[in-house]
């Protein structure tokens, strides 16, 4: 069967990240390609991506091995040789041969849900906006940690949280309208990380007409309208403390007295993190609508100051600006208070970073 290779190694990319690393001591099949004839499949026993994809080959090959081979490759085309019964299939591009052992289909292990339950989302861009700005503070944990993964707040709305890697820095993104107004459908799911990555690179290439968000109790499947689907197992800890709760809280301190956030104080906060280490603080500190920066560093320290144009109430913290910049550039409005410096970026997104001076005193 002869194919374009670039749109193969385009099938072979959204599905990679489903495989289970190489040096994972895992069953053999959760780093394989599982090609049904419909579609390329890929399961990790953690997330899975299914993407359309009509073969004469139908099996289930090693998936690490072959996507090297393709990406390697400058032929134009890929010629998949394989009749049925046969336990080798041969991978032909340019002048260069692969020859992979396979499995029957019905040895994969797993089979993508169709698309039902109760809690069932139409998803839009902002959706996929939320799960890109959420995504970027995490650090990926598969399912040893609640915050390895994005949280999933379904009530009347439908708000994200994601939580950095020694929670000092909280993302909160707001979809008005995507939750549930029948109480007996609320409901918290954390979903790794991983499903998130996966699933934007879906929006970028498909678009989100018509796509749609099932959750269940132990799993999330997002549906795309060329039936293109993520799914992802939900993260359980038993140590996962109130985390929206408290955060409702910190944004509910927080609500007053935003002002914008100036260029001034933009560049200066992007000096402090270009000279900064991931462990370096800065201290901010506003008296009398004057703020001042100083950061002490390794060699010697960066002293700034910002003349704010709005009021503000005097306030001393002490910070990460790498953790700052991060995300600055996706907001508009500002707030610093005793214990945390909250950026706004309009109605739906809020980043919350955390007082180091208070966390040191306690």
């Amino acid at each position: 069967m002869m194919m374009k290779r670039e749109e193969f190694l385009k099938h072979l990319s959204l599905t990679a990240p489903a495989l289970a690393a190489e040096d994972e001591r895992i069953v053999a099949v959760f780093s394989s390609f599982c090609f049904n004839g419909g579609a390329l499949v890929t399961h990790n026993d953690i997330i899975a991506v299914n993407v359309p994809l009509k073969t004469s080959f139908c099996g289930v090959i090693p998936g690490h091995l072959l996507y090297r081979f393709i990406k390697s490759c400058s032929g134009t085309e890929v010629d998949l040789i394989w009749k049925e019964g046969d336990e080798e299939l041969i991978v032909k591009c340019g002048s260069a041969k692969l020859r992979l052992p396979v499995i029957g289909v019905k040895e994969y292990p797993f089979e993508f849900p169709k698309l039902h339950g109760d809690l069932i989302c139409e998803v839009n861009e902002y959706f996929f906006e939320g799960l890109d700005l959420c995504s970027k503070i995490v650090v990926d944990k598969g399912l040893t940690s609640w915050m390895g993964g994005v949280l999933f707040d379904f009530t009347e709305d439908l708000h994200l949280y994601s939580f950095g890697q020694s929670r000092d820095a909280i993302c909160v993104y707001k979809l008005a309208g995507l939750g549930f107004k029948d109480k007996a459908k609320k409901k918290q799911v954390i979903l790794p990380v991983a499903f998130c990555k996966i699933a934007l690179e879906m929006y970028k290439r498909i678009g989100c007409e018509d796509a749609k968000l099932c959750v269940h109790n132990n799993y999330a499947t997002l549906y795309f309208s060329d039936n293109s689907a993520v799914f992802g197992k939900t993260i359980v800890s038993e140590r996962q403390p109130d985390t929206v709760g408290k955060v409702r809280g910190y944004l509910k301190e927080a609500a007053k007295e935003m002002i914008p956030i100036q260029n001034t104080f933009r560049n200066a906060l992007k000096r402090a993190a270009a000279i900064a280490t991931n462990e370096e603080l800065c201290s901010i500190t506003i008296v009398d609508g004057k703020l001042n920066m100083r950061t002490e560093v390794r060699g010697g320290n960066l002293k700034d100051f910002v003349a704010l144009k709005k009021k503000h109430p005097d306030v001393d913290v002490l910070v990460n600006p790498k953790l700052l910049v991060r995300m600055m550039d996706c907001c508009t409005d500002m707030r610093i208070t005793d214990s945390m410096v909250v950026f706004l970026g309009g109605k739906k997104f809020t980043y919350i970073t955390a007082n180091k001076q208070q966390q040191q005193q306690q």
